[in-house]
């Protein structure tokens, strides 16, 4: 009976020891620039774009497709970033521009013609 209660104590344990060794793999926190997403899409020239991701203060500059680099917002946030879309917009992918490093959307920005 010993022998049995042991056991179980024992296959607590490494479940216990388990779980919180799983639970220690948080990613440090990186104070690179993270785009998550944008929206809306499409969006009318003129119209205000929301920017969504992690470190986004340290964003200098968005380039949009025909319109070249943007450094004026409407808002910016470590969480969000808000710009008034130019009227020389196109259709395509977004880039943030951070120091030396770059960051292109996966999707493309579509723009609503009017």
């Amino acid at each position: 009976m010993k022998k049995i209660k042991y056991s179980i104590l024992f296959v607590c344990f490494m479940m216990v020891a388990g779980l919180m060794v799983s639970c220690n793999k948080d990613e440090k926190a990186s104070g690179n620039v993270e785009l998550i997403s944008f929206g809306p899409s499409p969006i009318p020239r003129g119209g205000e774009l929301r920017i969504l991701g992690k470190n986004l203060d340290k964003v200098e500059s968005v380039t949009l497709p025909g319109s070249g680099d943007i450094t004026s917002f409407t808002m910016k946030t470590p969480a969000e970033i808000r710009l008034i879309v130019p009227k020389s917009a196109e259709y395509g992918k977004i880039v943030l521009k951070s120091g030396k490093s770059e960051i292109t959307s996966l999707s493309n920005l579509g723009i609503e013609d009017q």
